[in-house]
């Protein structure tokens, strides 16, 4: 029995330590209360409470990894409304531009035909 925990217990370090790897995270980056994983795991004295322990741990990286995923996502919404805003500034000024161009042109054309109808 006591041989079938401490299988189970390096089973469970193992699949723990290849999640945490794989999602680039470690044991400092779990809540604090699982810093010390390793040993809570240890403590672990029945095969029911090694998986147990095991699933918490892997819900709490997988937890972890969507909270990091959503954040580094994007900006958050007053960033986005603020560039949205500069973006959307800059078509102004542009179209602006473009329109007072395009009516100095059209301005000069008409100023130019009438001169040389006169």
């Amino acid at each position: 029995m006591e041989d079938d925990n401490k299988q189970s217990k390096i089973d469970a370090e193992l699949v723990i330590r290849k999640l945490l790897k794989d999602k680039g995270l470690k044991a400092t980056d779990l809540a604090e209360k699982y810093h010390n994983w390793e040993t809570q795991l240890n403590q672990c004295d029945t095969e029911e409470k090694i998986k147990e322990f095991q699933q918490q741990i892997q819900r709490v990286i997988r937890e972890k990894e969507t909270k990091q995923n959503n954040s580094s996502n994007g900006l958050s919404l007053p960033a986005k409304i603020v560039i949205g805003g500069g973006i959307f500034l800059f078509l102004l000024i542009l179209l602006d531009t473009f329109l007072k161009k395009r009516t100095k042109k059209n301005l000069l054309c008409k100023k130019n035909k009438s001169s040389s109808f006169s």
